[in-house]
């Protein structure tokens, strides 16, 4: 049977994303039966400051806070960071840190405007251990085991940096759907690149890291002139460091998804933008990722359109999706509760069309809070 030139590329398509498949989820699915359980560290474990940088977060600071405070974790202080905000939310921390009188934290204010990436470093710079755990005012730890969790991943492999996951609690609408679809996709990206020694990028509100690697990098982060990015531009200025992954149910931080899509693309569209900064080699290898997922779809419907050849296109569906399933859902069934990887035939399709239009709307996009 001779294949038309679409239906060479739909193939090609197809095992370009089957090979990093191979390379990347189904090598991370293999890190996971590796990987030894860490015991939670006992009373000599090292002190850790929790840095939290906020922005008009009153009420997201009023329901979580205490949970912060409340960690079950013996050498524990924390820096609060203040970027100007104009609602309740300096009264609320005051009022929450009379309520904690035995919690050494800090709360300090940032002098200029200068985002999120200048509070982090304010309040790195302000903290006075050297294992720095971060998090944001929306997120809210699994129990008061948090810190201890990502400790003991730390201390067990003696890292340098720990990533940690921060999935998403989603509502009935799609667009929070869409949301937790790309967390989760996102999530085995950044995991799996690091199980490879290739680590471009962790999430800011789930993060370990020693202060002195922290300041060692700062003066070789790219984009500078942007005012977020602050997770991602600084794993990706690291070089020649013990990078590992704490993925403990318990070491999960929660936030709530975005409900409208106008929150949701300015979220989005603020991450993406510092990418355009990753190294070369991240970005061929996103791209690798990306490329196969945009254009299946539409090679499919354009095969069958115009070639008609329905026998070859069922076969390449089941068997490409086949293999993925196997690869993929191990790692998968981490990262989502639901049934995700059932499903992933749509969500790969509709996460395709994602790509699209956010690489289009960077044109536009102005980085911010």
């Amino acid at each position: 049977m001779t294949l038309s030139l679409l239906s060479v590329i739909l193939i090609f398509i197809a095992a370009t994303q089957l090979i990093y498949t191979s390379y990347f989820f189904s090598h991370f699915s293999f890190c996971l039966s590796q990987k030894k359980s860490e015991t939670l560290l006992d009373e000599n474990c090292p002190p850790v400051t929790v840095v939290l940088c906020f922005k008009n977060e009153a009420e997201n600071l009023a329901s979580h806070l205490p949970l912060l405070f409340e960690q079950d974790y013996p050498h524990k202080s924390y820096v609060l960071v203040n970027d100007h905000s104009s609602d309740q939310s300096v009264e609320v921390v005051t009022a929450l840190l009379q309520k904690y009188p035995d919690i050494s934290a800090r709360l300090i204010h940032l002098e200029n405007r200068h985002g999120k990436k200048a509070a982090l470093k304010m309040g790195v710079h302000e903290a006075e251990n050297n294992l720095i755990l971060v998090t944001d005012a929306d997120g809210q730890p699994s129990g008061n085991n948090w810190i201890k969790s990502m400790g003991a991943c730390q201390h067990s492999e003696n890292a340098d940096v720990v990533l940690g996951y921060g999935p998403l609690i989603t509502g009935p609408s799609l667009v929070s759907k869409l949301a937790q679809a790309e967390t989760i996709m996102t999530a085995m990206n950044y995991f799996s690149f690091a199980c490879r020694n290739l680590a471009y990028m962790g999430v800011g509100r789930n993060m370990l890291f020693k202060k002195s690697i922290f300041l060692e990098a700062d003066n070789d982060m790219k984009g500078k002139h942007l005012v977020s990015g602050d997770d991602d531009l600084f794993i990706n200025a690291l070089s020649n460091k013990k990078i590992t992954f704490c993925l403990k149910p318990e070491s999960f931080i929660w936030s709530r998804a975005k409900a409208t899509l106008r929150n949701f693309w300015k979220q989005k569209t603020r991450h993406i933008s510092t990418s355009f900064h990753y190294k070369p080699i991240h970005q061929f290898w996103l791209m690798i990722y990306a490329v196969p997922m945009i254009t299946f779809w539409p090679l499919v419907c354009c095969s069958f359109y115009f070639d008609k050849n329905i026998s070859l296109l069922i076969i390449l569906i089941i068997i490409k999706y086949g293999l993925q399933y196997v690869m993929q859902h191990k790692a998968i069934s981490i990262f989502s509760r639901n049934n995700f990887t059932l499903f992933y035939p749509v969500w790969e399709m509709i996460l395709g069309f994602y790509y699209t239009v956010m690489a289009v709307s960077m044109m536009f996009r102005r980085n911010q809070w």
